[in-house]
């Protein structure tokens, strides 16, 4: 039971409802802090409270004008409504005014401190600083292994002057030419050897 009420459907309703109420201001005037472009607590509390105190302060107010004509209705539900809204929007103003603004101006991060963006970029450099070596030494070992499995290249082939193809040219003209030698000096024994076959047989004859 709260204030002689039992928790019922009306109060499960308005506490769904008012969950946003109660941390609103909180996060608009925690964004704006983060947000500053100043470093120190002092300035950048007084820039938020500049730039959105003013609104915080006028949602607020239109807020509670509005609930003040719940008041009026006889119907339970929009009574208890009034009644639970004015509150906690009376305590939420209080709160965001009060406390969580000592709380910035004293134990406030300053800096980048607790600024999540700062923090990813931060890892991402890292894991880039770190994995990006690994994968160039993975690829200088790749090269390397390439270099050494290509074939050397002979100086001729440096040069330009002549390929292992021209050699292996030359080598059968010489043998060609050394096979064409031998067959003139076989036809000449033979040549030779035909007069004295020649007289062999005159003499046979004989």
């Amino acid at each position: 039971e709260m204030c002689g009420w039992e928790f019922g459907v009306t109060e499960s309703v308005s506490c769904v409802i008012l969950v946003g109420f109660s941390v609103d201001y909180v996060v608009h005037l925690g964004e704006y802090y983060t947000e500053s472009n100043f470093k120190d607590r002092y300035n950048r509390i007084r820039e938020a409270l500049k730039q959105i105190g003013i609104s915080i302060f006028g949602g607020a107010v239109t807020t509670l004008g509005a609930s003040i004509a719940l008041y009026f209705c006889t119907i339970i539900f929009f009574n208890k409504f009034a009644i639970l809204i004015t509150s906690t929007i009376s305590y939420s103003l209080l709160y965001t005014l009060t406390f969580f603004t000592a709380c910035c101006l004293i134990i406030g991060p300053e800096g980048d401190t607790a600024n999540v963006k700062v923090y990813l970029l931060r890892c991402f450099a890292f894991c880039k600083r770190k994995y990006g070596k690994k994968n160039e030494k993975a690829e200088d070992n790749k090269k390397n292994s390439s270099d050494c499995s290509k074939p050397n290249i002979s100086p001729a082939e440096n040069t330009g002057k002549s390929s292992p193809e021209v050699n292996h040219k030359d080598l059968n003209l010489q043998v060609d030419n050394d096979s064409s030698s031998d067959h003139d000096k076989k036809k000449k024994r033979a040549e030779n050897l035909e007069p004295n076959l020649e007289k062999v047989e005159v003499e046979s004859c004989e």
